[in-house]
């Protein structure tokens, strides 16, 4: 619960008047209060005990006893000691067996079930008001000494009954240092070590306060050295100062009360704001935040009256209505005052009153006389988040490990309650009042130290950095306050920074002994028919560092090993596996046969790598060597397609080779893998022979055909030797050499098959032999070119004549009986046959009174000077003529106009 205070709060209970507080109560019941109270009502506090019960009245009567919600936890030395006189006594036979009174004393004394610390019962309102008249009545009687034990026995309770979202609150309300009247309460030393004990084993927060009522100089000396008060405001509070109330007067114990109450309440007591305003008889309230329960505390003088609720700007009805009442006023020397009384009254609202103005109006001038308490539904959230900004959980024990050096923040944020009763939604910062502030501290080493936070209005958050620079555990907390409204702590957060290196240890056994293996050798028979079995274990330990998680892999293993859990499920290369000191992982090594085309060789060298998850770090590695030590495999000839393997060999014709559809058959025994055509190898003696490999399970069926012809085949056999065995091997390990198995067989390819086989082939080849000698004969035979003409000039005509010299003939098919028959025109009486340069003229088929100009010579004089001269070139360009006729003719090339 957090308070509002009004101007006039500094009079604080002046002449015996309950001052004005306003608080907001942030506690709901996901996060409940539990107080614990040590009232000392020993001898000493005579006539000084009824404002110190007022006060535990006032304050019981703001909590809410209903189930889940706030406890309160008492216990009074007068118990205690009236225990110890009481004859026979098992209390007493426990401290005289334990003398000094540590842990050990304790935790005897708490095994007897004497019930010093009672837990109050305030479910219902009669049972609430009962429990205050209980305090007003039975707490007011001073007698006995100041035992340290009852102390101890509120602060184990507290701590066993705090959860991990409570808040705690240990109230010591005494006059001096705890003796008993024989010893003195235990050492320094010993008090720090338990304290320190108790806070590890706290889930949730818990702060002391400790009330020192009115110590004379030896008082205060004899509490400082006891270090009783200063141990436990250092251990949970972060200083000696911090909770340490030394009241000297009437006025301190008051103010020292109050204050308790406020804190108790998160309640701002340092002033200022502006969310609250009084005037006359009423009370007007700016609240930001939802309200689910206001109470209102009205206290004064026994025998005048105190403001009563009029009016208010709600409409509920009071679900509770409490008093509080000294019955008596204190009469010691220095401590006389006046009789108080008080009424508290509760208000629950559900669903909530929405953010916004409240006002409550009451039957007088308020001046300061009331109190009011508002339950909200906004919480502070604390987190902390990595470098990468994930939000780190806490581990079982409750504590938030942190990697020593790594980067961390403590984020906080506000929620409040969405639709539902169990679902929060975070609050919007942008409606804060300008005077709301987030703080947050760190106590390494014990020392509590402020941490600043950065505020991020639109992400709805502030966050600080988190000291991870040395090992060890801390906690961190926050606050969110708004000065003169409200203060609210969020729950504390244990910490513990770890050096996040890790190292490992590895251990490798193989499930088959194996008296001559190397350490770190795993024999692995190969049994026929087992496809799966374990070949080994593997241990992996932590022998230094953290509790981590881990991956552990296997590299450069075959694809037939794998790791497998104590459950048989298989353990990826990526899978988390938690390890810590103590507690080994044991996975085994399991070999899997199925589906494997083939084992590799026969030793393996596999490395085991352990590597640590982030955030910790740590590599381990091992390597070991998985041996094979295979069966007696055996390859054994099951004959032919034409007969059994006490049969004669297998009789294969050129037809047979050409087809390949003859096999030979095998069978592979005691292979604890299928086959694969890749482990099978044939060998021929020479290249005549394809051997086609067909494997079905462990039956092999080898095809023997042949790419040549029976033409090939049969002069290879006339003029040399064809094969007449086939050797095949199965080789089931790769570096291990297989026994091989020779078959024999018989090729015959017969004369006739021969004769069927050459003679295309003759043809074949003769056809090509004409083809290329015709191709021949025709591009070497002459033809006229396109174009080429014979010019006719006639002395009786005006205009030459032409005629083309390029004409087809059946001469130009000559090339298809393999000769040469150059084209040959006739023209004007002349035979002329195609020559590349021009043309022959063939001089006995030519009319003889032709002249060629060149030679100045007519064909007849030229046969009749050379009677074996057949023809005659005459080149392109060339004129021939007739003396004594009107024609002549030129031979060119290409026709010119």
């Amino acid at each position: 619960m957090t308070a509002l205070t009004g101007h006039r709060l500094a009079a604080c209970f002046r002449f015996a008047v309950v001052g004005l507080l306003l608080a907001l109560a942030s506690a709901p019941p996901a996060s409940a209060k539990i107080v614990g109270i040590l009232y000392d009502d020993s001898g000493s506090m005579a006539g000084r005990t009824h404002l110190p019960a007022f006060g535990a009245q006032v304050l019981a009567s703001t909590l809410d006893g209903r189930p889940g919600h706030d406890q309160v936890l008492s216990a009074r030395l007068s118990d205690f000691n009236a225990e110890l006189k009481r004859s026979g006594s098992m209390l007493a036979r426990v401290q005289d067996r334990h003398g000094e009174a540590t842990s050990a004393t304790i935790e005897a004394i708490e095994n007897l079930g004497l019930g010093f610390v009672h837990r109050e019962s305030f479910e219902t309102p009669v049972m609430h008001q009962a429990f205050l008249d209980t305090i007003a009545n039975g707490w007011v009687r001073a007698q006995g000494g100041t035992p340290y034990e009852p102390l101890e026995l509120v602060l184990r309770q507290l701590v066993e009954r705090t959860g991990t979202d409570d808040q705690a609150f240990l109230i010591v309300l005494t006059d001096g240092a705890f003796f008993d009247g024989k010893r003195p309460g235990p050492g320094r030393a010993v008090l720090e070590r338990a304290f320190r004990a108790y806070k590890q084993r706290l889930k949730g927060s818990l702060r002391v306060e400790f009330i020192l009522i009115g110590p004379d100089d030896d008082t205060r000396r004899q509490v400082g050295e006891q270090g009783v008060r200063d141990g436990l405001l250092s251990v949970f509070n972060g200083g000696a100062s911090d909770g340490n109330h030394q009241v000297d007067t009437v006025d301190d114990l008051r103010r020292a009360l109050f204050d308790i109450t406020a804190r108790i309440a998160s309640t701002d007591r340092s002033g200022g704001g502006d969310l609250v305003q009084i005037d006359g008889d009423r009370i007007a309230v700016s609240s930001p935040f939802s309200i689910t329960r206001i109470i209102s505390v009205a206290a004064g003088a026994a025998d005048r009256p105190v403001p009563e609720l009029a009016e208010t700007s709600f409409a509920a009805t009071p679900a509770m209505t409490l008093s509080s009442a000294m019955r008596g006023p204190d009469t010691a020397d220095g401590w006389r005052n006046e009789r108080l009384r008080a009424t508290t009254t509760h208000f629950r609202f559900h669903p909530a009153l929405p953010a916004g103005p409240v006002a409550l109006r009451f039957d007088r001038p308020v001046e300061d006389k009331v109190m009011l308490l508002f339950e909200i539904g906004t919480r502070l959230e604390l987190t902390v988040r990595d470098g990468q900004g994930s939000v780190v959980p806490p581990g079982p024990d409750g504590v938030i490990e942190l990697m020593q050096g790594h980067p961390y923040a403590l984020n906080a944020s506000l929620s409040e309650p969405a639709g539902r009763p169990d679902q929060r939604e975070p609050f919007d910062f942008a409606k804060l009042p300008p005077s709301a502030r987030l703080t947050a501290w760190t106590d390494p080493g014990g020392r509590r130290s402020g941490l600043p936070l950065t505020l991020d209005i639109p992400n709805n958050r502030a966050h600080g950095a988190l000291p991870t620079d040395a090992t060890g555990s801390y906690e961190a907390g926050g606050a969110f306050t708004i000065p003169g409204f409200a203060i609210q702590e969020g729950a504390r957060l244990k910490l513990r920074v770890v050096n996040p290196a890790v190292a490992y240890g590895i251990g490798v056994q193989s499930a088959v002994p194996c008296p001559t293996c190397g350490p770190d050798e795993i024999m692995a028979p190969l049994l026929p028919g087992v496809t799966k079995d374990t070949i080994g274990r593997l241990t992996v330990s932590q022998t230094q560092g953290r509790p981590a998680q881990v991956t552990v892999a296997l590299r450069d293993a075959p694809a037939w090993l794998g790791l497998v859990d104590a459950a048989g499920a298989p353990v990826p290369p990526d899978r988390p596996l938690p390890l810590s000191a103590g507690q080994p992982i044991t996975l085994d090594l399991r070999r899997d046969l199925s589906g494997v085309t083939g084992l590799g060789r026969r030793e393996s060298r596999v490395l085991v790598e352990v590597r640590s998850l982030p955030p910790y770090v740590g590599v381990a590695t091992k390597p070991m060597a998985i041996i094979l030590e295979p069966p007696d495999v055996a390859l054994n000839y099951a004959g032919h397609s034409r007969g059994p393997a006490s049969g004669p060999p297998l009789l294969l014709t050129g037809a047979d080779l050409e087809a390949g559809d003859q096999s030979l058959f095998f069978e592979i025994a005691n292979s604890p893998v299928p086959p694969q055509a890749g482990q099978i190898r044939v060998e021929a003696p020479d290249d005549l022979l394809n051997v086609g490999i067909e494997l079905k399970d462990s039956r092999l069926a080898l095809r023997v055909g042949s790419d040549h012809c029976a033409c090939a085949l049969w002069f290879r056999q006339l003029f040399g030797a064809l094969p007449d065995r086939v050797t095949v091997s199965y080789r089931l390990i790769d570096d291990l050499e297989p026994v091989p198995v020779t078959v024999p067989i018989r090729l015959d390819p017969g004369a006739w098959e021969a004769l069927e086989s050459c003679l295309p082939l003759i043809l074949a080849a003769l056809g090509a032999v004409y083809v290329a000698i015709a191709v021949r004969t025709f591009f070497s035979t002459h033809r006229f070119p396109r174009g080429s003409v014979a010019q006719i000039l006639d002395r009786n005509a005006t205009l030459p004549r032409y005629d083309d010299l390029r004409q087809w003939s059946v001469r130009s098919l000559g090339f298809l009986l393999l000769q040469r028959l150059h084209a040959r025109r006739v023209v004007e009486g002349l035979l002329l046959e195609a020559r590349p340069d021009g043309a022959a003229v063939l001089l006995m088929e030519s009319d003889q009174a032709f002249v060629i100009d060149r030679l100045g010579q007519s064909i007849g004089q030229m046969r009749h000077d050379q009677p074996t001269l057949a023809d005659v070139l005459i080149f392109w360009g060339e004129r021939l003529s007739r003396p004594r006729g009107p024609k002549s003719l030129i031979l060119m090339r290409e026709f010119q106009a």
